[in-house]
């Protein structure tokens, strides 16, 4: 069923339905101008610029080029804390096809390549990924149709396109220089496009949205498999690697068929006679419906009333005198047949989402009705009276919502084609993605093999058999065959590509973590900067020393899992009330600006919500480098030795910390600098309220902290707006704050039982 997207106020945020009746939050209402464009027939799309759109859909990721002196790039950079617009609004919902696998694919496409050549490899894959919305028979065009916000969604997708499109054709003068900064925001508004298609991302099962999904823990084994192996060497089965079954079990990971069953409603496609059932059961319902509203209107138009004169009997009499009222109905059941009849009908599962909800409550409404036209005294009361008028509007509407329902079943009774559609694309996708970023993995693991077919539906009915128990053996059957004759139809074939070298580099970012019972705490790789702060950073309390005070930390835990999970929360906590988060105000204005808080906040619920040892301490190392000056953009990058034999202070980065605060100071200290500063600090409080994560609400500290945040940042605006600070008392208070912490931190660190493997 598609929705009546015109008819919505323009400015209102509305709450949207998916089939399966979860709830979901379109992008914030678009502007009259762009929505007197929706009104058009859909049967294509075009690429076209579309600046009207709302400031929800602006694309704020920022990927960096790292070119070499002989002009191949060598590394394609894009924070995990950056992620491009949701169709659905604030929420990011469940990408189907791992995002960071479709990160890792356009890597893989531009690593060793010039700019220029790079610009054609994107031109040819957004042309590829697009060439369907021209093409009203196409197969993409049929999974477009499927969209309930596809009127919103034809917005998106023509704008990032044309973005694309734009940023890829450099004018005669384009610099060098033009051309990379171009090509990066081209592989920004890409990145956005494939995330705007349809059920590349949908809506998370949770009303509260997607908790994330383990992605980083299957990629980071999939990176490995990938470093294992020389270039287009296909390896014979190796405990190394757990052989091709256990490799191509890691690339499936990277797929979230939970999140493609639900985008496909198998539940409802795969349940042989449900469209029979709605219409048997509306057609059962219907004169019982109809004979409870003939017994209230019996009573409501011949009961008399207890105190003569009132205003409803007055109301009565009137509309009966003027001809107003049509003849007294005749029921064609009495009230206590139709609860009698009612009996089979009102047993069942309380389930708001399935399509069965409606009867169920309708039934509810009838006895309900059924029940109040037989006890209902007489003489009555104004009270009485008003009781059983609402019973009767209530079955009134309830009837109207079930035919409605019955128009909706009706409607999709080809559900089966349109979930072998949506499969067969979210398979291919998937397929030609990892074939892409993991060509070596991908050939070792026989991933494509007998052929991509083969191996897309093998796959397929697997994870039917898992998280459909319930389906009919030969819908699903028919699934199969529907989802083998689509998915060969699609192009480009799945084929790997050659490797490259970019995982060499891929992994020196990648952060995870190993925890066997009772520790200790193994991590490897680094977090990511800070949004703002170019490359890596420079930490001023060495990594080894976050590293190994985690372990201390989790590793003296009790109760285990839970007990560890709590440490870690309450630590978070900590944190969020200390004297290092009392200096967000001081932060770099880029950074303060690139969303630096919104990520601590964002970084502190990760932790909340993790469920097992490894997401939670990924999640806690993520936020403690998101710390103001925790990493600083001043300072070197090169690799400090890092050992637990050196001294306390030789693990403290204390002269870049010192170039920062003393970066800022100088900021503070200029007239016109400082007036900046003012109004940037109140447009980042700003945002904090308006386009606050709705999830941080629901947890109190993190709630909590930012109020307190925004607080500070409003009070510091004053201050700055009205004189001249300290600027030298402002640096050493940040030198101060962070060496304490640093102290608290190598104290920690000292205790871990990892102390001398530094």
């Amino acid at each position: 069923m598609k929705r009546n997207l015109e008819q919505a106020a323009p400015d209102a945020k509305r709450a949207a339905m998916t089939r399966t009746g979860t709830e979901i939050l379109e992008p914030a209402g678009l502007p009259p101008a762009a929505r007197s464009k929706l009104k058009r027939t859909l049967t294509s799309l075009d690429l076209a610029e579309h600046p009207d759109l709302p400031a929800g859909a602006v694309v704020r990721l920022h990927p960096r080029l790292e070119v070499g002196a002989d002009g191949l790039i060598e590394q394609l950079v894009i924070s995990r804390l950056q992620r491009t617009p949701s169709p659905f609004g604030s929420r990011m919902g469940d990408h189907t096809v791992a995002w960071q696998a479709v990160v890792d694919a356009v890597h893989s496409m531009v690593h060793g390549r010039t700019v220029p050549e790079a610009e054609v490899v994107l031109r040819e894959r957004q042309k590829v990924v697009s060439s369907w919305m021209d093409d009203p028979g196409s197969h993409g065009m049929k999974v477009f149709d499927q969209l309930e916000d596809r009127a919103e969604r034809t917005l998106l997708l023509e704008d990032a396109g044309w973005r694309v499109r734009t940023l890829l054709t450099p004018g005669p003068r384009a610099t060098a220089e033009d051309r990379q900064a171009a090509l990066e925001k081209a592989i920004a508004h890409h990145l956005a496009y494939v995330n705007y298609l349809p059920f590349a991302t949908v809506p998370a099962r949770s009303a509260r949205g997607s908790r994330g999904s383990g992605e980083g823990s299957y990629r980071a084994h999939v990176l490995a498999l990938e470093r294992s192996g020389p270039p287009d060497l296909v390896p014979p089965a190796s405990a190394d690697t757990g052989g091709p079954e256990a490799m191509r079990a890691a690339l499936w990971r990277l797929f979230a068929f939970d999140a493609a069953v639900r985008a496909a409603d198998l539940d409802f496609a795969l349940r042989p006679g449900v469209v029979t059932g709605v219409v048997r059961t509306k057609a059962d319902l219907t004169p019982l419906a109809e004979a409870a509203v003939a017994a209230c209107d019996v009573v409501l138009r011949t009961r008399r009333f207890k105190r003569k004169g009132t205003n409803a009997e007055k109301d009565r009499a009137a509309a009966d005198a003027a001809g107003l009222l049509p003849p007294v109905p005749v029921p064609a059941l009495d009230p206590a047949q139709v609860v009698k009849s009612l009996q089979p009908h009102l047993t069942g599962p309380d389930d708001e989402e399935g399509e069965y909800a409606a009867f169920l409550k309708l039934a509810r409404k009838i006895r309900e009705a059924a029940d109040l036209a037989l006890s209902t005294p007489d003489p009555m009361s104004v009270r009485d009276h008003d009781t059983l008028k609402d019973a009767r509007l209530a079955v009134s509407d309830g009837l109207a919502q079930a035919a409605q329902l019955e128009t909706d079943m009706r409607a999709r009774s080809g559900a089966l084609r349109d979930a072998a559609e949506i499969l067969a694309h979210l398979l291919h996708d998937h397929q030609v993605t990892v074939a892409q970023a993991y060509p070596y993995t991908v050939k070792a693991a026989r991933f494509l093999q007998p052929n991509a077919t083969a191996a897309a539906v093998s796959r397929l009915s697997a994870a039917v058999g898992d998280l459909v128990p319930s389906a009919d053996p030969e819908l699903r059957d028919k699934l199969l065959d529907a989802v083998r004759e689509i998915h060969p139809q699609l192009q480009p074939a799945p084929e790997p590509a050659r490797t490259n070298g970019w995982v060499a580099v891929a992994a020196t970012s990648e952060l995870s973590a190993v925890f066997p019972s009772g520790g200790p705490l193994r991590i490897t790789g680094r977090a990511p900067a800070p949004a703002g702060v170019a490359g890596m950073g420079s930490h001023t309390t060495a990594w080894l020393v976050e590293r190994l005070a985690a372990d201390a930390l989790v590793s003296g835990a009790r109760d285990g899992v839970p007990g560890v999970l709590a440490v870690l929360r309450k630590q978070v906590v900590r944190d969020l009330n200390s004297r290092v988060m009392a200096l967000d105000w001081l932060l770099p204005t880029e950074q303060l600006l690139a969303g630096q808080l919104q990520n601590v906040f964002d970084g502190a619920l990760d932790v909340f919500n993790a469920a097992d040892v490894p997401d939670a301490a990924t999640a806690y190392l993520t936020f403690r480098n998101l710390l103001p000056y925790a990493t600083v953009d001043a300072g070197d990058r090169g690799g400090h030795g890092e050992s637990m034999t050196a001294t306390k202070e030789k693990l403290f980065d204390r002269k870049s910390l010192t170039t920062a605060a003393g970066l800022k100071s100088d900021e503070l200290m200029d007239s016109q600098r400082r007036k900046a500063a003012a109004r940037d600090l109140t447009r980042v409080a700003g945002r904090l309220r308006k386009r606050a994560n709705p999830e941080w609400a629901l947890q109190a500290d993190v709630r909590d902290a930012v109020a307190a945040s925004v607080a500070r940042l409003t009070e510091a605006s004053r201050t700055l707006s009205a004189g001249v600070p300290d600027g030298i008392a402002l640096a050493l208070l940040i030198e101060e704050v962070r060496s304490a912490e640093h102290d608290e931190a190598y104290t920690l660190a000292s205790a871990s039982r990892l102390r001398n493997e530094g």
